[in-house]
């Protein structure tokens, strides 16, 4: 059984289909058809919704966007769902939408329910905003008529003026209903599992080694909605407690591997600052929102956009099978294309990430064809330590250059105790050469990744103040 609010109504499926996503859910058995399908891959936002929850102290509501085509309706329980049918009201259009028909921002329509609800939220998390702020809000919204201006123009005419609707008069007594609404035992639904710590879902998972492990979704959810395959037995892991939290200790960040990728943003971007753009650029906000630095991790995905980062920082990673942990380089989990050293049984339970180091500077790029929610074709970190314009060590791990991500150990070796000029800086790329055997496919050459490798490689010296080009 599982419970949660829709728009203002109270929900309570006693049984449900597993992979049933919230879409589908919404349009055929609710008929809500305001959320669009458009790419059912969480890549265009026409199916964009807001969910709704407590917030660790359970006095406040916290609003995130979301693709509801790649959310499973398992993940809902204890949550509020806002979709755009129920926007307009008695007194008229939310403000929201009429912002958007004031600035002429609906052309053909197919997108726009997609981009009112990624307004409705931010318009929720009170940001008055700047032109780039509305931008970056709409990064997971794709228009077809390609007039983004209009309703640009909307974000900036709405969030810099104040407004209360009608889930702000109820707010209050959301907080309650959201609050009654006590978590079922985990093993009362014998197909789609809520555990709530890390020793329950250890259990579940020796219990049902058949089972997938959910987080985000925002990769398992496409072997549903992209090759049609059936997932019958779910473990949901967004209530485990312990998997939710972000501690601190003198030398380490420890996050768990359920945190989601928003809810790290802040931390990791004071420790490095050279990693807040990419991580803004890591995917869109409806992903952010949901998907996991855990669930990145144990994707094993060659073109992954943080364990490049992960290895360059020598970030290690808490593995749990039944009671005991143990722990393991990021550079030692990967073991082959989608493969890592987790034995049956174990689950990601932690990532822990080294803070940063005086005299240590991280640089990350990542190349793909658009700016935001696309997949890399390259992405390349460098963590060095410099004293004296000297190179005392780096690490340079690079991703979508060989069937997992891997470092570049002889430009590393060729580099480490070097002053950095023309000549030292030519020998380098070629070393970082012999590093890789990268594959042509669909985004990217052979050639053109080993030549970016080496451009990236001196930009990095270059930006970082590490060489001098004139020292041949």
């Amino acid at each position: 059984m599982i419970q949660f609010i829709l728009n203002h109504n109270a929900i309570q499926l006693d049984n449900f289909q597993a992979d049933k996503t919230l879409l589908d859910f919404l349009r055929l058995d609710r008929d809500l058809k305001g959320s669009k399908e458009g790419c059912a891959s969480g890549d265009c936002g026409a199916c964009t919704v807001v969910i709704v929850e407590l917030n660790d102290l359970g006095d406040e509501l916290s609003y995130k966007s979301i693709n509801s085509c790649i959310c499973l309706l398992g993940s809902l329980h204890g949550k509020q769902v806002i979709t755009v049918d129920s926007l307009k009201s008695d007194n008229g259009l939310h403000p929201v939408q009429q912002a958007m028909v004031d600035q002429h921002g609906s052309q053909c329509g197919f997108c726009t329910p997609g981009f009112v609800m990624s307004l409705f939220a931010m318009s929720k998390n009170k940001v008055v905003a700047q032109r780039n702020e509305v931008v970056e809000n709409f990064d997971g919204n794709l228009c077809r008529c390609t007039g983004y201006r209009p309703i640009i123009d909307a974000g900036l005419a709405l969030l810099n003026q104040s407004f209360s609707d009608d889930y702000d008069q109820i707010s209050q007594q959301t907080i309650e209903a959201l609050k009654q609404i006590s978590y079922p035992d985990s093993t009362e639904n014998k197909t789609f599992f809520l555990p709530k710590t890390a020793r329950e879902l250890s259990q579940l998972i020796q219990q049902n080694p058949e089972a997938r492990l959910l987080a985000g979704g925002t990769d398992l959810v496409l072997e549903v909605t992209q090759g049609l395959q059936a997932l019958e037995k779910i473990i949901y892991i967004g209530h485990v407690k312990e998997l939710k939290q972000i501690t601190e200790t003198d030398n380490d960040i420890i996050l768990g591997a359920g945190v989601t990728y928003q809810e790290c943003e802040k931390v990791l971007s004071q420790e490095f600052p050279t990693l807040k753009t990419h991580l803004e650029r890591f995917a869109s906000t409806q992903i952010r929102n949901v998907g996991t630095l855990g669930g990145n991790v144990a994707n094993a995905s060659p073109i992954g956009d943080m364990p490049p980062v992960l290895i360059a920082l020598d970030a290690s990673l808490v593995l749990q099978k039944g009671d005991a942990t143990r722990t393991v380089k990021v550079d030692d989990f990967y073991t082959g294309y989608k493969q890592t050293v987790l034995e049956q049984g174990e689950f990601l339970r932690n990532i822990v990430i080294p803070k940063n180091k005086p005299d240590h500077h991280l640089v990350v790029y990542k190349i793909s064809k658009r700016h935001a929610d696309d997949i890399s074709a390259i992405c390349a970190a460098f963590y060095t330590h410099v004293e004296n314009q000297k190179i005392i060590s780096i690490r340079i791990a690079m991703g979508g250059m060989a069937a997992t991500v891997k470092r570049a150990k002889k430009c590393e070796n060729f580099l480490t105790n070097q002053i950095v000029n023309g000549r030292t800086l030519d020998n380098a790329k070629d070393k970082i050469a012999e590093d890789f055997e990268p594959i042509s496919d669909v985004r990217a050459t052979r050639k053109y990744r080993i030549l970016m490798a080496q451009n990236l490689l001196e930009r990095s010296m270059i930006e970082s103040g590490f060489v001098d080009l004139e020292g041949k």
